[in-house]
């Protein structure tokens, strides 16, 4: 059963085709699969083949720019080792300048392949020798100005290395920022700069850097050998990569070292002395392989080991083999050599190509032969199948008898199903001659009695055709009232008098949404749809319609259920007879779009009329924080153009304090002028919603019914006692941050604030914020250089006197001149404790008071911490129970006194008023005690040597011993 049920599937698949096609399939199958499987192993032998030589070549590549590099940057690296070693050994001064010029001059003469040597001081001057060109032989001498910070020249020399011409300056120049010296600084030993570009002609260069420190450690400056990066890229251009292939070094952030194309650090960025990316590179395929190797390693520093890769680029295949270059001196490169599979695959194409075609020749030989034995054998018996058709058809032809008959004479088993065919087909023609005799003697039959027929169908065809016009006509009528009524939005009525009936038009009840299944409404009906108003005057109009024969015209309002309100234009006229009035007919016209458009135009003009207003506020607002020097009074206008302008009752200006904890009203004006002024009030954060949500989401708040809000529940109070029945905070923004509100209230019940109200008074807040920043920036400016005029007196009183003990006084009574105290004092170190030298305000008994240096004591972490410090309330946890000093005191400010990198003591002042200081106040602070620092460690030197001096003179007076003095 499963056998037969298989039989029957094969042969309904396989009869889809025919036998011609199978025997050319057939041929063509194992043909074609020995061409194919012959293609495919040519081709993947070549592509082994290909990968094999391009990692051969990609390595030899790499090993040789390996090498290239190593014997071009040891040159610098011996350089500066030998000029170090000379200023070690006491040859060459580091601080003479003509000595270096002229050493450095005749040194760079020996190594050609030497841009320039330097050596920047610990000042930022610098002084060397470079050559004009790599190679060339003109060499310059290059310094800055008295061996320091400043202008930078190059000068032309003679062959005796002589300055003659300035040839280029560069103003402010500091070799302490360049990025050689800072390398070698950062490092602490001899170094690599990253490549940056050279200061005078912004080309690619790298130093080799050495840093150069005295016997106690102290850096005296850098020395550095600087190598131009142009003779990589002639190196890396002459390498032979294959046809098209690339080199480029690059280091571990992506930026480009040197490059075999035109892609190198001679392009580099001369705005930020930086040389490009290779991911911003203009060459194409060198960003794509950036991009290619930043997705394999996410960074490229995690690139420890060379590797062997491929990535694809505008359809084409490239090899990529990226190798790491680093040595002990802190350099860390990257080789990359980028060859394309093109220039490998010439050959094997060629190869590939040509088999490909002898296979293709063969496979269509293969098949021409298939085709014409296919024909050979199954020509017949498409010729028997042709036959077959005409004789079903009856349409058999004479020259398919004649191919019928020459297939006959063929001997094999075709020939044979041709003769039997041949015979039945006669028999088959003479039995299909009788029948159709037969059939035509039917034919005249039936053709008689159909004619008549057709003549009785033809009288009946008339007369229907007749009625279906009529018919048609009057629907067509009514069908284009209804359309045109539609279009027009119009509806059709008509009142019989006789019968007080009405008659409506479809458009009629789709206006009015009245249903047709349920009949035409009464008037009364209809009445109840209109506006109260409407209503009563239609009636009146349809009465006098019906007695007086009046026509009218009247606007109606259709009141819909879901509460739309449509607008209609309808007109009655009376119908007469003999003088009476018998009917009123009339229509209704939609008109809500006309109203519509109408009220849109009106809100429009409304709008304009209220944004003119708005601008002339802004305007007014504008000029006014312009032109008034005075800000308070300034805000004070402010605050009143807008109570005018919003309609309000009151309106106030606040600005917040540093700390972000509380509000003070800088300008208020009420409408009620018997009120009194809000102004220099304090308005505390904490406890007060509606502000702290305006200072935390920097939105407009608008609060209604402000005398039960939880918003204001801390001030419902005094809403109530002021009537408050609505209140608008609006942030002031300067920067983004909010440095004050402006607060709008109203007394009328119904008033609330609308979004359109908001957004014009915190237009107008901007304007006010910018004008606040504005002037607290000038008083900022003018308060820094008062103090800076004060520190610098300071400066001139302390070094007026090198006695300690005036010393110290001037200190206490300068340092009123600088921060504002209670009491000060000022303690120096005494072995292992803090001792109270000075005071200002302070009991007697407590000068020379001792503080261990090792207590908790606020004076004491100071110094050992080497820091300032600020404490905003001394009678608060940790310092509660460290304090012993006088409890009226609160706020608490102390720096160290330090001279060099050493501590000589504290000064502390303090406040009876907690958070008293800032820390702009503790950095004037630690400016003055630098200051008064140094003035005391003069003093203390002073003091010693009256000491030596005196102790010195006693003993000439008392020795009878000659004493001798030898001088340096």
């Amino acid at each position: 059963m499963l056998g037969q049920s298989f039989s029957r599937w094969l042969a309904k698949f396989l009869g889809q085709l025919s036998i011609r096609t199978y025997l050319i399939i057939l041929f063509i199958i194992p043909v074609t699969a020995t061409v194919a499987l012959i293609s495919y192993l040519s081709f993947t032998g070549g592509q082994r083949a290909v990968n094999d030589l391009a990692h051969q070549l990609q390595s030899e590549t790499a090993a040789r720019i390996d090498q290239q590099l190593r014997s071009y940057l040891e040159i610098p690296i011996l350089i500066n080792e030998l000029n170090a070693d000379n200023i070690r050994t006491g040859l060459i001064d580091p601080a003479d300048a003509a000595q270096l010029e002229t050493y450095f001059w005749h040194q760079i003469q020996q190594f050609d392949k030497v841009s320039y040597v330097y050596l920047g001081n610990n000042l930022g001057g610098l002084v060397g020798a470079g050559r004009v060109r790599e190679g060339g032989s003109q060499f310059t001498i290059e310094v800055t100005d008295d061996f320091k910070p400043g202008a930078f020249e190059i000068y032309a020399t003679d062959d005796q290395g002589q300055r003659t011409e300035l040839m280029s300056t560069a103003p402010d120049y500091d070799a302490r920022i360049r990025p050689w010296y800072m390398a070698a600084v950062q490092a602490g030993r001899p170094t690599w700069s990253d490549v940056f570009l050279e200061f005078t002609n912004h080309t690619a260069s790298v130093t080799a850097s050495y840093p150069l420190y005295d016997n106690n450690g102290a850096l005296q400056g850098v020395l550095g050998v600087e190598i131009a990066l142009a003779q990589t890229n002639t190196f890396l251009s002459s390498l032979e990569i294959g046809q098209t292939g690339q080199a480029l070094i690059i280091d571990q952030n992506g930026r480009i070292v040197a490059s075999s194309t035109d892609q190198g650090v001679a392009l580099a960025d001369r705005f930020n002395r930086q040389p490009p990316s290779a991911f911003d590179s203009q060459d194409p395929l060198v960003q794509t392989s950036a991009d290619y190797l930043s997705g394999q390693f996410g960074n490229l520093a995690n690139i420890d080991q060379s590797q062997q890769l491929q990535f694809k680029y505008e359809g084409r295949d490239y090899f990529l083999q990226i190798t790491p270059f680093s040595n002990e001196f802190g350099l860390d490169w990257l080789i990359a050599v980028i060859v394309p599979r093109t220039d490998f695959m010439a050959q094997i194409n060629r190869s590939f190509y040509t088999t490909l075609a002898l296979s293709l020749l063969g496979l269509a030989g293969a098949i021409t032969m298939g085709v014409l034995l296919s024909l050979w054998i199954t020509q017949p018996i498409l010729q028997l199948n042709e036959a077959t058709k005409q004789l079903a058809t009856e349409t058999w032809q004479a020259d398919t008898g004649d191919s019928i008959r020459l297939a006959a004479e063929r001997h094999d088993e075709v020939g044979q199903l041709a003769h039997s065919f041949a015979l039945m087909a006669a028999q088959l023609q003479t039995t299909v001659a009788e029948l159709r005799r037969h059939r035509d003697h039917l034919e005249e039959l039936v053709a008689e009695r159909t004619a008549k027929l057709e003549q009785l169908n033809d009288m009946l065809k008339e007369d229907i055709a007749h009625r279906q016009q009529v018919e048609q006509a009057l629907k067509e009528s009514e069908r284009r009232l209804v359309e045109t009524q539609k279009l027009a939005q119009l509806g059709s009525w008509e009142f019989d008098l006789a019968s007080e009936t009405f008659t409506w038009s479809e458009e009629m009840f789709r206006m009015t949404g009245f249903d047709p299944q349920a009949g035409t409404p009464s008037f009364a009906d209809y009445l109840k749809m209109l506006h109260p108003d409407d209503a009563s005057l239609l009636a009146k109009r349809f009465a006098q319609a019906q007695s007086q024969g009046t026509t009218y015209n009247i606007e109606l309002r259709y009141l819909h259920p879901n509460g739309r309100i449509s607008y209609v234009m309808s007109r009655g006229q009376p119908i007469t007879q003999a003088g009476e009035v018998v009917k009123l007919i009339g229509f209704v016209l939609d008109i809500t779009d006309r109203k519509q458009a109408e009220q849109v135009i009106q809100n429009a003009h409304d709008e304009l009329a209220q944004r003119i207003g708005e601008l002339a506020l802004i305007n007014n607002v504008a000029q006014t924080v312009a032109t008034v020097t005075d800000l308070p009074a300034a805000l004070e206008i402010v605050a009143q153009e807008m109570v005018m302008a919003l309609y309000a009752r009151n309106c106030g200006i606040t600005l917040l304090n540093g700390e972000y904890t509380q509000l003070e009203v800088v300008a208020d004006y009420s409408k009620n002028q018997a009120e009194a002024s809000a102004k220099g009030i304090i308005i505390p954060i904490e406890g007060n919603p509606a502000t702290q949500k305006v200072l935390e989401t920097k939105q407009s708040v608008v609060v209604s019914k402000a005398q039960t809000n939880p918003l204001l529940a801390s001030i419902h109070d005094i809403m109530a006692a002021r009537q408050t029945e609505c209140i608008m905070i609006v942030p002031l923004l300067a920067r983004g941050e909010v440095i004050g509100t402006i607060g709008l209230d109203t007394t009328d019940p119904d008033r609330v604030f609308t979004p359109d109200e908001m957004r014009l008074a915190e237009t107008i807040a901007g304007q006010v914020a910018g004008a606040i920043e504005v002037a607290r920036l000038f008083e900022q400016e003018h308060h820094q250089r008062q103090m800076a005029e004060s520190l610098r007196q300071v400066a001139t009183a302390l070094s007026s006197s090198l006695d300690l003990q005036t010393v110290l006084d001037k200190i206490m009574e300068e340092l009123r001149n600088v921060i504002a105290y209670d009491s000060a004092g000022l303690s120096l170190q005494d072995d292992s404790d803090l001792v109270l030298f000075a005071s200002a305000n302070l009991p007697d008994q407590w000068m020379g008071a001792h503080i261990p240096l090792t207590s908790d004591d606020p004076a004491a972490q100071v110094f050992r911490q080497q820091a300032p410090m600020i404490i905003p309330d001394l009678h608060k946890p940790p310092y509660d129970e460290i304090w012993v000093g006088d409890q009226k005191i609160r706020g608490w400010m102390g720096v160290p006194l330090i001279v060099g990198s050493t501590t000589i003591g504290m000064l502390g002042v303090d406040s009876h008023e907690m958070d008293a200081y800032t820390e702009d106040d503790v950095k004037i602070l630690q400016i003055f005690a630098n200051q008064a620092a140094g003035a005391i460690q003069n003093a203390r030197l002073h003091q010693d040597i009256r000491r030596e001096k005196q102790i010195f003179e006693a003993l000439l007076v008392n020795s009878p011993v000659a004493t001798v003095m030898v001088l340096p």
